[in-house]
């Protein structure tokens, strides 16, 4: 009966007690547990997870292409060997950057790309072709292990006339041509297979649509393989 009258009764307040011991076992959580993946990982590696995120940040800054930046497609060999056909660069429109020389543009109605080589002021002379001489004065030309290559002004590569290419018509440079104040002289790294400032004359300021910036795309046309050096290359 002691027992019994220990218990509470009916309507009667709890008794306290004493402090509780603590509950066994894990305590649930509100939030969801990660547990990490077992067997082949199904995330991206990191180098895809970093180009992906460059090609989407690339993709938002091409929205409003005629004001920031634009993919072109390179498809012929005139900037051969900088630029490879089957390759694309982002070019930055103008207004940019002022034009230095060697930079290389984008001319309108000019397919593929220029460097530029004679600035406005300048007097542009072309010798065998593919020579530069400004203002009386060769650039520096130096051989490279390819029969057809050359380092021009200790700055870039470019491809000279041989025995089996020749270059377009010669219609401006045989003689010193003297350029306008807003006048530019450009030409394709490919010397002998390049339409450039040689057939069509000094192109004007307002015809360069921009700089190319560095090559984002580079697939081989015969074999379809990813050239994966060439991406990124810088090429102003």
């Amino acid at each position: 009966m002691a027992a019994s009258a220990a218990q509470s009764l009916p309507g009667t307040p709890p008794q306290y007690l004493g402090p509780q011991a603590p509950p066994v076992g894990p305590v649930a959580s509100p939030f969801p547990q990660w547990h990490a993946p077992t067997g082949r990982s199904k995330w991206i590696p990191n180098r895809l997870q970093t180009t992906a995120a460059l090609l989407l940040a690339l993709s938002l800054l091409m929205i409003n292409d005629h004001y920031f930046f634009e993919s072109v497609l390179i498809s012929d060999s005139s900037m051969q060997p900088t630029i490879l056909p089957n390759e694309r660069a982002i070019l930055q429109h103008m207004p940019a950057a002022p034009i230095h020389r060697f930079d290389i543009v984008v001319v309108e109605n000019l397919a593929g790309a220029q460097r530029i080589i004679g600035l406005p002021g300048d007097r542009i002379r072309i010798e065998q072709g593919w020579k530069v001489f400004i203002n009386g004065v060769s650039l520096d030309y130096s051989e490279q292990s390819a029969d057809n290559d050359r380092t021009e002004a200790n700055d870039h590569l470019i491809q000279v006339t041989d025995e089996e290419n020749t270059p377009p018509a010669l219609n401006f440079g045989k003689t010193d041509l003297q350029l306008g104040p807003n006048d530019y002289f450009v030409l394709g790294d490919n010397r002998p297979n390049s339409v450039d400032s040689r057939s069509i004359g000094p192109i004007h300021a307002q015809q360069i649509e921009g700089h190319l910036k560095f090559i984002w795309y580079s697939v081989d046309q015969n074999t379809h393989q990813l050239r994966s050096n060439r991406l990124f290359q810088k090429l102003n």
